[in-house]
């Protein structure tokens, strides 16, 4: 694999990070090359932790309620809901923090498309 910035060895691969915030989807596509069926799923709880930080004291609780009602979401329409309103709600304060969850929606509801009780372990690397 010429030009490729991972190097795989039999299920293994190791990456050289230079840097930049590409090297995530770096990372999706090169492992697709080796499993092209893989599934990606961003952890909840993180992507949660970095909106908090980008958002005003006084305003984490109410912020927190809504990413919280995306978290339990257990179907895909019932998650853009959430992020519809979480959209609505906190937009025109934090317009930066909003972009990455739209950006991110495919990775964030992958485990949807599991069973139930499988869902609370493909959503978060933390269980």
């Amino acid at each position: 694999m010429e030009g490729n910035p991972f190097l795989f060895e039999g299920e293994r691969f190791h990456r050289t990070f230079a840097g930049g915030g590409g090297w995530v989807q770096d990372l999706r596509e090169a492992v697709k090359e080796v499993y092209p069926e893989a599934q990606f799923q961003s952890d909840l709880v993180h992507k949660t932790r970095n909106v908090l930080r980008k958002v005003k004291k006084r305003d984490e609780r109410a912020v927190l309620e809504d990413l919280k009602k995306m978290y339990a979401a257990s179907s895909l329409e019932e998650f853009q809901e959430h992020c519809e309103t979480f959209k609505k709600n906190w937009k025109h304060l934090y317009p930066e923090a909003v972009p990455s969850w739209e950006r991110d929606l495919p990775h964030l509801t992958t485990h949807l498309e599991y069973p139930t009780l499988l869902q609370q372990h493909i959503r978060t690397g933390t269980h």
